[in-house]
């Protein structure tokens, strides 16, 4: 997966089997866990912690690559103080280990996951909480208040020793003290950015929370949709302009601009307008940031749900910025079957797939060729072949769904020598054969 800067974040992907066990075994724990940190509204609270109150700084704080260091031993532990579900508990680290690397290590992307995570820093929250400091915490970004700057350096060290017990290191990038009256005037300048952007003068700003993980806001009236779609029209088009123009002078590399935080809600709240984004922008913001293909993949399936056109070429083009990111194709090629694009060139780029690197970049590819009606019993061959329990199953269900499209003899042994793998296969193809027969 990109990350918000350069380079990509590793991402375990589990089998069917080992999610579902993943997933069972932590519910089954989760009224002895920690609240989630990521909730409704909690990045808002996160921003506006330390802006006001007696002290005069505030230090951020962030560790490296967290979830990749989360070492088992000390999550075990965690687990065995919260609960007394010792066989819940066993089965899980036996889960886990088979999923990281050396003892340590967590699954992204599953909330599962995160709220082991949230468990895990907890231990953090409470030895800084001991001390008599007052901590805000979002995912493993931490926010400690100080009441000077010999305070404020002392709380970074013993994050860090506190954190270097937990196998985890602080991010120099990341970890900083900042005056109490600097979030404050950030804050401030965020708000201040919002309102001139949108032109809502009757709009509380604090109703916008753009977050990592928020939602977009959503129109009150009919006046001020018009209102707001006009104001995401010019957010974008202010936006490319100053793209173009950071690329001449950084020699190809853009600038991040002051508005990049208003882009992708931008995007969203324009998915319902008569009127598609131009290419070139879609483009555009592909090339910037290769985590926006969710948000453009997005913009493309909120239309289709809406009723709106989405145009093969304009499609297309986003499919162009992809090569870069394995999860850019994942997304594209969902969104192609939601979309039922079926055009040659999109047929062409999704069957180009098939030979990428990533299992399952190569299985998401073939379902979305079987969907298409497009198939190849020769390329399912020749995947099988090289699959792990990670894909089989999607394999199997993309066999059996063109073959109860098709009903050839050819597909139909295929098919059954799939099934004959496993019970998830069979299963698996059981429900895509279902989706024939509503289709």
């Amino acid at each position: 997966m990109p990350r918000k800067g350069v380079g990509t974040r590793p991402v375990e992907v589990l089998c069917p089997v080992s999610r579902v066990r993943y997933t069972a075994l932590v519910n089954s724990l989760i009224e002895s866990l920690p609240p989630a940190s990521r909730q409704e509204r909690s990045w808002s609270e996160h921003t506006m912690f330390g802006e006001s109150g007696d002290h005069t700084h505030v230090v951020e704080i962030d560790f490296t690559s967290c979830y990749e260091f989360i070492d088992h031993a000390d999550l075990r532990r965690e687990l065995s103080l919260r609960s007394f579900d010792y066989d819940a508990i066993s089965k899980l680290m036996e889960t886990v280990l088979g999923v990281g690397h050396h003892g340590r290590g967590l699954p992204q992307m599953l909330e599962a996951s995160d709220r082991l995570a949230d468990t895990y820093l907890s231990i953090v929250d409470r030895q800084l909480t001991r001390r008599g400091h007052p901590i805000h915490r979002y995912a493993d970004d931490i926010r400690v208040l100080a009441s000077n700057w010999e305070s404020a350096n002392e709380i970074i060290e013993t994050t860090a020793s506190v954190g270097r017990s937990l196998g985890l290191v602080l991010s120099s990038e990341k970890t900083s003290i900042r005056l109490k009256e600097t979030i404050a005037a950030s804050n401030r300048s965020r708000t201040a950015s919002i309102i001139a952007a949108l032109d809502l003068s009757t709009t509380d700003p604090t109703d916008f929370d753009f977050g990592p993980y928020s939602e977009p806001p959503q129109p009150s009236s009919e006046d001020t949709s018009a209102q707001l779609t006009e104001s995401m029209k010019r957010i974008l088009s202010d936006w490319q302009a100053k793209f173009s123009e950071s690329r001449k002078i950084q020699g190809g590399y853009p600038r991040k601009t002051d508005i990049d935080f208003l882009v992708s809600p931008a995007v969203i709240l324009l998915s319902d307008n008569e009127e598609e984004l131009e290419s070139q922008l879609v483009a555009d913001l592909a090339f910037d940031s290769p985590l926006r293909s969710e948000i453009i993949c997005r913009y493309f399936i909120l239309r289709n749900q809406k009723g709106l056109t989405v145009s093969d070429a304009l499609f297309a083009r986003a499919t162009e910025a992809s090569e870069r990111s394995p999860w850019s194709k994942l997304w594209l090629l969902h969104t192609a079957r939601d979309l039922g694009v079926s055009s040659p060139d999109i047929v062409t780029w999704a069957r180009k797939q098939l030979n990428d690197s990533h299992e399952i970049v190569r299985a998401e590819a073939l379902w979305t060729l079987a969907l298409l009606d497009d198939l190849s019993l020769d390329e399912v061959s020749r995947l099988y072949r090289s699959a792990t329990r990670v894909s089989t199953p999607a394999l199997a269900a993309a066999t059996a769904y063109w073959n109860n499209k098709t009903g050839s003899k050819e597909s139909q042994r295929l098919s059954g020598a799939l099934d004959g793998d496993s019970l998830l296969n069979r299963k698996a193809s059981q429900w895509a054969r279902s989706l024939t027969q509503k289709s």
